[in-house]
């Protein structure tokens, strides 16, 4: 059985990597206290860290590019379940 996982090698790395492990906390708030507004803050900060990261974060051609995929395929899936959850 083989798991998928990537490896932090750059600080811009980490900093998408802390904030889409952000969704448990935001879900919880969302539903808990009824801030659906927290999905809609978290998909922001996702994408303002996403452009910082592609932009400074060489993905293809590099020796971590199989790793750096696995993460933006992640961040793919987190912003896909919160687009989801706000019906869009």
């Amino acid at each position: 059985m083989q798991t998928d996982c990537f490896t932090i090698s750059d600080p811009k790395e980490k900093e998408l990597a802390l904030i889409i492990l952000r969704l448990p906390e935001q879900l919880d708030l969302a539903c808990n206290e009824l801030m659906v507004n927290r999905l809609c803050e978290l998909i922001y900060d996702i994408a303002v860290k996403i452009g910082q990261y592609y932009t400074s974060v060489q993905v293809r051609g590099s020796p971590e590019e199989a790793s750096r995929i696995l993460l933006l395929e992640s961040t793919r899936r987190i912003m896909a379940v919160c687009f989801d959850l706000l019906g869009m």
